[in-house]
C-alpha cells in the first residue's frame, strides 16, 4: 500500500511539474531613428548609399523578430526562434549577446551567450533590479486579464502588462520581478536614437514534457563590463579599418 502511494505521489508530482513549465512566443519590434544609423548595408555585392540604407532599416523595423521563452518558477530560457529560411536575424551590439539567454529567478543572475567575431563569450552577471509601480489599468492579452506596471531607470521608461493568473515572475529578455508573467512590454530609451523596443506575446501554452531549461555552455564566462569593453574595442578597430579602406575579407 505504501509503495502504491509513493508511486501515485511521484506521478502527481511529475504532472504538477509538467504543468509548471510554460512556452511563450513573443514578437519583438525595434523602432529607432534610422537617419542616425552608423552602419552600412551591402546587398548583391552593392553597398547602399545613405538614403537607401535609411529606407532599408525603416523597412526592417516593420518585421517582427520571433522569440521563445521557456519558463518555470525558478529559471527560464529565452532565445530567438529560427525563421522559415532556416536562419536567425541576429543583431550584435556592445550591450548584449546574441544567443541563448538564461535567467535564474531565485539567485537573480543571468547568462547570455554571445557567438561570433572569433571570441565566443557567455555574459554572466546579476539581473538589474527594476522597481515596478503597479497601476490600476487593466486589459486583456491573448484572453488573459493583465495589469499594467511602469518603471523608469535613468532616462529609460518601461511599461509592462502582466497576467496574475500566470504566476511566473518572468518575462521576455531580462525582464522579470512582477507577480505574474509579462505578456507585453515596451522599453523607450529616450536617447539620441529614440529607440522603442516592444515585446508582444503571440501564444502561451504548456511546454512539452521533455523540455529542459539549460545554461549556455559555449564560450568563456565574463561579466557584463568585461564583455562590453571587449566589444567596444572590437568595433572601434573595425571602424578604424573601414575609415582606412582596409578590406576585412
Amino acid at each position: 500500500m505504501k509503495k502504491l502511494l509513493l508511486i501515485v505521489l511521484s506521478s502527481l508530482c511529475y504532472f504538477v511539474n509538467a504543468q509548471d513549465v510554460l512556452e511563450v512566443e513573443y514578437d519583438v519590434y525595434t523602432v529607432y531613428d534610422a537617419s542616425k544609423t552608423q552602419g552600412s548595408v551591402t546587398i548583391d555585392n552593392r553597398k547602399l548609399n545613405k538614403d537607401e540604407t535609411i529606407r532599408y532599416f525603416t523597412e526592417q523595423m516593420k518585421i517582427p523578430r520571433p522569440y521563445i521563452l521557456i519558463t518555470n518558477k525558478i529559471a527560464s530560457n529565452y532565445n530567438q526562434k529560427p525563421t522559415l529560411n532556416g536562419g536567425n536575424s541576429v543583431s550584435y551590439s556592445s550591450n548584449q549577446g546574441n544567443g541563448l539567454y538564461y535567467k535564474d529567478l531565485l539567485e537573480n543572475y543571468y547568462m547570455h551567450e554571445s557567438v561570433g567575431f572569433g571570441m565566443d563569450r557567455i555574459i554572466k552577471d546579476s539581473i538589474p533590479k527594476i522597481n515596478w509601480t503597479i497601476t490600476r489599468d487593466k486589459k486583456k492579452v491573448l484572453g488573459f486579464d493583465v495589469r499594467k506596471a511602469t518603471a523608469k531607470i535613468n532616462k529609460e521608461e518601461f511599461t509592462a502588462w502582466f497576467a496574475t493568473s500566470l504566476s511566473f515572475p518572468s518575462g521576455p529578455d531580462k525582464y522579470m520581478g512582477l507577480p505574474g508573467l509579462i505578456l507585453e512590454l515596451e522599453r523607450k530609451t529616450n536617447d539620441d536614437a529614440d529607440m522603442v523596443i516592444t515585446y508582444k506575446a503571440t501564444s502561451v501554452k504548456e511546454a512539452k514534457k521533455n523540455v529542459t531549461i539549460n545554461q549556455p555552455k559555449k564560450g568563456k564566462i565574463v561579466d557584463f563590463l568585461t564583455y562590453k569593453a571587449e566589444m567596444d574595442a572590437f568595433f572601434k578597430k573595425q571602424q578604424e579599418m573601414n575609415s582606412q579602406g582596409v578590406d576585412k575579407n
